[in-house]
């Protein structure tokens, strides 16, 4: 192999100015099983092993001309070469394909690690690449099961696996009891799955490990702890499937009892160390550290390929161990190199005791992912420790599946994700399958690596946690419809078309898991199973054209803000059938809108991202079908109409009660009458219109100036009491309307400026006694305000002059009840107050008599992209009862799209091309429309609260090249769904051609449309309610462009659809040799 001919290159420092430099070494010597390359005064040295057919070559001595300079090492092979590279040590990572070899992290070389080597060989095919492999898997360190490892072992082993897990159908099954767990594995069992799955949220009881070790079983479903669960695993394989479970890779969580509980592990990661410089009480929320000499806060990168000095972004390094207390900073200050300062200290953080600590007292970093859970150190003892743990845990349970989720947790040194692969794979005892959550198996399960392992790579459930490329099989809830009956097609035709046979069940986000909940109630379950028989048939003949027939078909998912990407995309669904006995695979294909249409595509930890059109009744899509015209296949979901700009809306008590300010205040009709929120109010009127100590019937204006340090402004309620009823506005924006003397109504208030503010309440007295009892709360920092009502108030009559209130007694103690508070009914809209924008980068926006102004300007020769740089303002809102948005909006037709995202707890987005110029009156369902968008789809979040809204913010999501884009938005603002129905469903396809739907369809139903003289009427869980009788006329959507509109009988209302047509392609023979797509 003296031929072989690469590159050696170094990456380094040079210069006074220390400039990364990349730089080749062209001097070479060899003999005596030694390789040296050399140049810019570095010294490389391998040592070099020669066998049969292949060479070995590891790193042996690293020479630099400085300390400190080399940053990465390099080889790569002459581009005409014919030899390929295997790495062989964790240190080492394999660059374009097979052809290069990287020594990234060389710079963080210690004699806790290898240097790194790798192998070079020149295979004439693939066995023999496999028999060098297998050579190289025993006798050159690579990490292999435990016991003896030899050819023979070696070569039965991989032979087993490769056999054992050609088919890893897999279901992924949740349950809060054993019996509820014995119930969705007798459905596995009835579905023929190699494989049942079992997330943290069932085996361990908790996704993180907060309050136990990571090892720990869930009692609730395994009452007998370890026992239980060999005995189901026991079960499992009497039965022919194998057990998979989910884990977050050893993290240590805030009461483990091994690592935490009794005092922090030393061996646990640190990113910094040294001593407090002043002594600090036990209440001090400011602390003084000096670091260790030279270190230095560490600048955070988004990726894992970390060089000195850098940490990944999702590391939290605001923990600190201080003595033995664990304190969170709010912030760490670091601009000075001696001291830094660790501000808004939170004592006695995971349950540690918040002590006093003198001057010169042990502090260190912490690294914890994600902010949620230690890590051991990849270099340290504890490392090795908790895998060789997890490893015995699962050769004790027969785990056939490790599903590693949070590997990246072991990033804060960039090599513990090999090391913890390596470390792992060495420790396990019996054959097993590995995922991650990137959907890539563990890099050093050296079994994956055989080209004879194509077969079980083909059959691995790419796409990340819980077997991504999943059948979806989920209920109908607030923030996502049910599967539905074109969703379960997606991934087995993608599986199918790149050569696998297994297929895979899922509820494809967090928790993941089917449920017996899922199986009761959704109505698809038994044509999952029909589609799982279906496909199992089709693949008793399938032919490999047909396989790549279909395969071709799935490929880059078209999402304009690139999300999705790991996953690919297709315009064609396959559906196998059985037809007279014989199996086919019918094609299937969404009619898009002329103007583009998003294509199918699968999020990470989400499922399927499924292209949908929504329009009114009443309203028309134009469409387009590249295939023979035929008639269509189609589905309608049926909902509701959207409230009016002025329909007032109750906002759920349930989430406002979970606001620490309420929670304090919910004594208000006990004794504890300081915890009252008006406690310290008084009943007011306005001076000139009391007379005998009584209010006068009529109109009053009452008002209180105050200022607002928005710096530290964290929120703020205002209270009433009235009789008999006002409108309240705060810095002229209407905040409340309504009232009663015997509730207590309260609103939250965010719309401050900073400086000068004023609440004013327009109160009203229909006769008897009249009074305004109210009070402000504000919350800066950790104050609470009370501007209560009292004689610092001021009141007029209609235009006049300002003058006195009149104190007509203290609440509690006059004729009035004292009450509880509860939420008040709420007229709110989502627009801002002036002074509380946060600016968006690039946007000039302006808000002029309640319109927003934004201004945009792209200069540059590319789309510019906001997914989340735009304007924003804090919003304390409760959108559960109203989940669509409303506005009105001035175009420019400048092909921009604006954004409007509501973010609490996740966030949605909704979406409004401005491909229009002039004034329109706009209305979006649900955040949930995006997805389907062409111009934006799904941005990388499912889960979401739309009870907690915290910010909204707008601007121009995209902008396109060289352009200049400006409009006015108005009236932004919450839209409820109002139930109604649709009578006479009128479908028209062009002119002449139509499909009518007799009598009532309601809100929240599905209409299911496969051909014949009638459809199905589904629930939203896709049970089926009944049949509906259709009248067709030549009902056909033709090939090309064509107009589509739905009508229905006239009923005053006009609900929103949401819709999809679908044409077919002429079915598929499975044994075809090379069938075709389409017609």
């Amino acid at each position: 192999m003296a031929d072989v001919v690469g590159v050696f290159e170094v990456q380094h420092l040079a210069g006074p100015d220390q400039v990364l430099r990349t730089s080749q070494l062209l001097e070479r010597r060899a003999g005596e099983g030694r390789l040296r390359v050399s140049g810019e005064g570095f010294q490389i040295t391998f040592s070099v092993e020669a066998h049969t057919n292949y060479l070995v070559l590891r790193l042996e001595k690293v020479v630099e001309p400085a300390p400190g300079t080399l940053m990465t090492f390099a080889f790569r092979l002459a581009a005409n070469s014919e030899y390929v590279l295997t790495r062989l040590e964790y240190m080492t990572v394999p660059t374009d394909g097979e052809r290069g070899m990287s020594w990234p992290w060389i710079w963080g070389r210690n004699t806790a690690n290898p240097l790194g080597a790798f192998a070079i060989q020149a295979p004439r095919n693939d066995q023999e690449f496999d028999e060098n492999l297998l050579q190289m898997w025993v006798e050159d360190g690579l990490p292999h099961p435990t016991g003896e490892w030899t050819i023979e072992r070696a070569r039965i082993w991989l032979s087993h696996w490769q056999q054992r897990f050609a088919d890893q159908s897999c279901i992924v099954l949740g349950a809060k009891t054993r019996g509820e767990l014995e119930q969705v594995t007798a459905w596995a069992d009835s579905l023929k799955m190699k494989r049942v799955y079992l997330h943290t949220d069932t085996w361990r009881g908790e996704y993180w490990p907060y309050q136990h070790s990571y090892l720990r079983v869930n009692p609730e479903v395994f009452p007998g702890g370890e026992k239980d669960l060999n005995d189901y695993t026991i079960s499992l394989r009497e039965k022919g499937m194998g057990f998979a479970v989910h884990s977050t890779c050893m993290s240590i969580g805030r009461n483990d009892p091994d690592y935490v509980r009794d005092g922090v592990d030393p061996r646990l990661s640190r990113w910094v160390r040294g001593t407090l410089t002043e002594a600090v009480g036990q209440e001090a929320k400011t602390l003084y550290f000096c670091p260790a000499p030279g270190v230095r806060h560490p600048r955070m990168v988004r990726h894992v390929w970390a060089g000195p000095g850098t940490m990944p972004s999702w590391m939290d390094l605001k923990m600190f161990l201080v003595g033995d207390e664990l304190v969170e900073a709010e912030t760490v200050d670091h601009s000075r190199q001696d001291v830094w300062v660790l501000k808004g200290c939170r004592r006695g953080a995971w349950g540690k005791d918040a002590r006093s600590h003198p001057a010169g007292t042990k502090c260190e970093g912490m690294v914890r992912p994600y902010r949620q859970v230690f890590v051991p150190d990849p270099d340290s003892t504890l490392f090795v420790e908790t895998i060789q743990r997890w490893a015995e845990f699962c050769t004790r349970n027969s785990v056939d599946h490790l599903e590693c989720d949070a590997l990246e947790d072991h990033a804060d040194k960039p090599w513990g994700v090999g090391k913890f692969s390596w470390l792992l794979s060495s420790a396990l005892s019996l054959p097993s399958t590995s995922n991650t959550s990137s959907g890539s198996p563990l890099p050093f399960q050296v079994e994956y690596w055989f080209r004879g392992s194509r077969q079980v790579v083909a059959n691995h459930a790419r796409g990340g946690v819980a077997g991504g490329a999943s059948l979806p099989l989920y209920a109908h809830s607030e923030i996502r419809q049910a599967t539905g009956p074109y969703e379960i097609l997606y991934k087995p035709g993608e599986m199918v078309g790149r050569g696998s046979s297994s297929f895979n069940v899922s509820s494809p986000w967090p928790m993941f898991g089917v449920t017996p909940e899922i199986l009761s109630t959704q109505g698809l379950v038994p044509m999952v199973e029909d589609l799982l028989r279906d496909w199992r048939s089709a693949l008793q003949t399938i032919s490999p054209g047909c396989r790549k027939t279909l395969g071709k078909e799935y490929g880059v998912f078209r999402s304009p803000i690139g999300k999705g990407g790991n996953q690919p995309g297709t315009d064609v669904l396959f559906r196998p059938e059985s037809v007279e006995g014989q199996s086919q695979i019918t094609p299937l294909r969404l009619l898009g809108r002329s103007s583009g249409e998003l294509n199918w595509g699968y999020g990470q930890e989400f499922g399927p991202i499924v292209p949908r059109q929504y329009l009114r009744v009443g309203e028309s899509l134009q469409l387009a079908n590249p295939w023979q015209a035929q008639e269509p296949e189609f589905l309608i979901r049926v909902m509701g109409e959207l409230a009016g700009t002025n329909d007032e809306w109750q906002a759920p008590e349930t989430a406002q009660t979970e606001d620490s300010i309420l929670a304090a205040y919910e004594a208000g009709t006990t004794n504890d009458f300081s915890a009252h929120p008006l406690h310290s109010a008084r009943h007011i009127w306005a001076a000139e219109a009391v007379e005998n100590g009584a209010a006068m019937p009529g109109v009053v204006q009452l008002r209180r100036s105050f200022r607002v340090n928005l710096r530290k402004f964290k929120g703020a309620r205002l209270y009433l009491q009235l009789d008999d009823e006002a409108v309240a506005y705060v810095n002229g924006k209407k905040v409340f309307s309504g009232g009663s003397f015997d509730q207590l109504q309260f609103v939250e208030v965010r719309n401050f400026r900073h400086g000068p503010n004023e609440v004013l309440i327009k109160a009203t007295n229909a006769g008897g006694a009249g009074s305004v009892a109210a009070a402000l709360h504000i919350q800066e920092g950790s104050a609470t305000r009370d501007l209560a009502s009292d004689g610092s108030w001021q009141a007029r009559i209609g235009d006049g002059a300002w003058g006195a209130v009149a104190d007509l007694g203290a609440y509690g103690a006059s004729v009035w009840p004292k009450v509880a508070p509860q939420p008040a009914v709420v007229y709110r809209d989502l627009m801002p107050a002036l002074g509380t924008i946060e600016p968006g980068e690039g946007h000039e926006l302006t808000l002029v008599d309640d319109a927003l102004q934004i201004s945009y300007r792209n200069e540059s020769s590319a789309l510019t992209m906001h997914l989340k740089d735009r304007p924003a303002w804090a919003m304390s809102l409760d959108m559960s009862a109203a989940r669509g948005v409303g506005c009105t909006v001035t175009g420019d037709g400048s092909g921009a799209v604006l954004v409007i995202t509501i973010e609490g707890h996740g966030y949605r987005d909704y979406v409004i091309p401005i491909d229009f110029t002039g004034t329109r009156e706009l209305q979006i369902p649900t955040g949930e429309v995006a997805w389907a968008m062409p111009e934006w789809s799904w941005r990388g979040h499912g889960r979401f609260r739309y009870d907690r809204i915290r910010k909204v913010r707008v601007g121009f999501g995209t902008v396109p090249a060289a352009t200049q884009a400006q409009i006015t938005v108005r009236d932004i603002r919450p839209l409820r769904e109002v139930a109604t129905e649709v009578r006479d469903l009128t479908i028209r396809i062009g002119g002449g051609r139509e499909l009518v739907v007799l009598g009532a369809i309601n809100s929240g139903q599905y209409l299911w449309y496969r051909g014949g003289d009638s459809l199905g009427i589904y629930d939203l869980n896709w049970n089926k309610l009944r049949d509906c009788e259709v009248r067709k006329q030549k009902f056909s959507a033709p090939k090309g462009r064509f107009n589509l509109q739905l009508t229905g009988a006239e009923t005053g209302h006009q609900p929103w659809l949401e819709t999809q047509f679908f044409v077919k392609g002429v079915p598929i023979v499975p044994s075809a040799p090379t069938p075709t797509v389409g017609n």
